[in-house]
């Protein structure tokens, strides 16, 4: 009975240890691949841009097209911190829809596996007027990328010719699409997703809505002062 004890008390004690390794591992696997983009988010400073003006000219609009402070953003579907920015333009639009919009511009890494095709359906559903919306869409269920057809992201846009959809995603003219704005985000040597570009400024990572509206307000004032000099 003595041995029976102690062999069950060894077993019990090993079963223990595993345990606490394998607590120990989730805790510290949750800490490096989940907290890192959070950590991540606000990472960054702002840099001068010449050529500024030239990344405002191509890209998908959201909000009003006559507001007069534009914020180019080159985005990954698939990227974290890109879902991130979401949240942040969405409340910059609604609080100040006549003073700014945003020209999304694709930049899908290549270290994202559903990114290219995200960005390649975000396009075909611009086609039929719906960019807005599939972006809401592929954000919000960006955890389900592989999971989901991206004719499903379309229709829960709202878009209404699922069959040219399906064609437009295999259209060479779509791929160039992207390729121009990949160029764009390569000539203004970017580092990262996502990268905004306002004014003569630049930024990689997720500006809090507190730098936004500062941002916003100098470019108005900018604005202003080139109107009175003309």
């Amino acid at each position: 009975m003595t041995t029976n004890s102690s062999m069950i008390s060894r077993i019990g004690n090993t079963v223990l240890v595993v345990c606490a390794v394998i607590l120990t591992s989730l805790v510290v696997r949750k800490e490096l691949f989940v907290g890192a983009p959070v950590a991540r988010r606000t990472a960054g400073e702002w840099r001068e841009v010449r050529d500024w003006r030239s990344y405002s000219t191509s890209g998908e609009r959201l909000g009003r097209s006559d507001a007069p402070v534009t914020i180019v953003v080159f985005g990954d579907f698939e990227c974290p911190a890109c879902r991130a920015l979401t949240a942040v333009l969405h409340e910059l639009l609604e609080r100040r829809a006549s003073d700014v919009s945003v020209r999304y511009r694709h930049m899908p890494l290549p270290i994202h596996r559903f990114a290219e095709a995200a960005a390649l359906a975000s396009a075909c559903a611009s086609r039929q007027g719906k960019f807005a919306e599939m972006y809401d869409s592929l954000y919000a269920g960006q955890r389900s990328f592989g999971l989901r057809s991206w004719t499903d992201f379309a229709l829960a846009a709202g878009v209404a010719d699922t069959g040219v959809f399906g064609r437009c995603t295999r259209d060479s003219s779509t791929a160039n699409l992207i390729g121009e704005d990949r160029a764009a985000y390569e000539r203004l040597g970017a580092t990262g997703t996502p990268t905004l570009v306002a004014g003569s400024h630049a930024f990689t990572g997720v500006p809090t809505l507190r730098m936004l509206d500062s941002l916003v307000d100098s470019q108005l004032r900018a604005s202003v002062a080139d109107r009175r000099e003309r």
